[in-house]
């Protein structure tokens, strides 16, 4: 065997060799010999320990890979009595062949062979996959943002429309209860939309109701809050816009436009402010009773309102002008 490793030519490439990973065979070996293997500086190593099946001469069966490529004649160097050659196989094919008397010896970590990294790699892709699935989910972009922040810069409208989607197919088609509508009139500076955002705060904890502009079918940056304001709505924003408003305000869920598409809505309470009266948005007699039963809630409010709604916002919060923060 020894006669034959020798006339092998990777055998013969070994002084010469600039490599990561060797096989050895060691005749005459010691416990000092097994030890100096462990300490060489291999990342990964196995042996065993064989006999020859004509002669029975006892030696070592080997297998070293290193984190860098080492030189061959360092080897040749640190163990003379070893017969050295390049490693073609993997490290799970090379264990293999030295583990076949079942006395071996191993340490570190195996390397992985081609098919193992690929499916390590899909594995981890796929990980990766479905934590930023659950995030998107769940809306939190900020946690998307610092942990993906390739795919959030590179595939940011993707991973909003998957977010957009998924919520819109819990939607309830149904919602049980009285209409959600709350309309809240009144002259300018009564109050009307520090009261539909106290509203939504205190009696539908609502920290952040989703404002909608009243003048296009548009719901850009809705992210599926309970209660939904139109702030001063007026009879102009109904000649376009009467049949999807209808829609929008019902127990029945209902598809609205956003940039990627249609999604379904359900809001939980739908509060308007104008300082129009509802018979005084629509002309026709059945569309004002329709609306009249989806606001089964009228709320009129006078300057008088306005005037103690600014006096308590000032007083709660000290300030000289409260516009400043309410816009009152």
């Amino acid at each position: 065997m020894e006669n034959a490793n020798r006339s092998d030519p990777s055998f013969a490439a070994v002084p010469t060799a600039h490599a990561r990973g060797y096989i050895f065979t060691h005749f005459n070996y010691s416990d000092e010999i097994e030890a100096a293997l462990l300490k060489c500086g291999a990342d990964y190593g196995c042996y065993g320990r064989e006999s020859c099946p004509t002669t029975a001469r006892l030696h070592l069966q080997g297998f070293l890979f290193f984190k860098n490529k080492k030189k061959g004649s360092a080897l040749i160097k640190q163990f003379p009595g070893a017969s050295w050659r390049v490693a073609r196989a993997d490290a799970q094919d090379n264990y293999k062949y030295c583990s076949k008397s079942g006395d071996v010896v191993e340490w570190g970590d195996r390397p992985m062979n081609q098919a193992d990294k690929g499916a390590a790699g899909k594995k981890c892709s796929m990980e990766r996959w479905r934590k930023l699935q659950s995030l998107a989910e769940a809306g939190d972009f900020k946690a998307i943002r610092q942990e993906f922040p390739d795919i959030w810069w590179n595939q940011k409208a993707k991973v909003m429309e998957h977010y957009m989607d998924f919520k819109s197919d819990a939607v309830p088609l149904e919602r049980d209860g009285e209409m959600p509508g709350v309309w809240i009139v009144g002259p300018a500076g009564s109050g009307k939309s520090s009261s539909a955002r106290d509203m939504a705060f205190e009696h539908f904890g609502e920290a952040d109701p989703f404002v909608k502009p009243c003048n296009n079918v548009w719901w850009t940056k809705y992210k599926f809050q309970d209660t939904v304001i139109l702030d001063d709505f007026d009879p102009t924003c109904t000649k376009e816009l009467t049949h999807e408003f209808k829609t929008w305000i019902d127990r029945y869920a209902t598809l609205v436009r956003v940039h990627h598409g249609m999604i379904r809505i359900n809001p939980v309470n739908f509060v308007v402010t104008s300082q129009y009266e509802i018979k005084d948005c629509f002309t026709d007699p059945e569309v004002v009773a329709a609306m009249e039963r989806r606001f089964p809630r009228v709320i009129r409010m006078s300057k008088q309102d306005g005037d103690e709604i600014r006096i308590e916002k000032k007083r709660k919060y000290a300030l000289d002008d409260p516009t400043e923060v309410f816009g009152l």
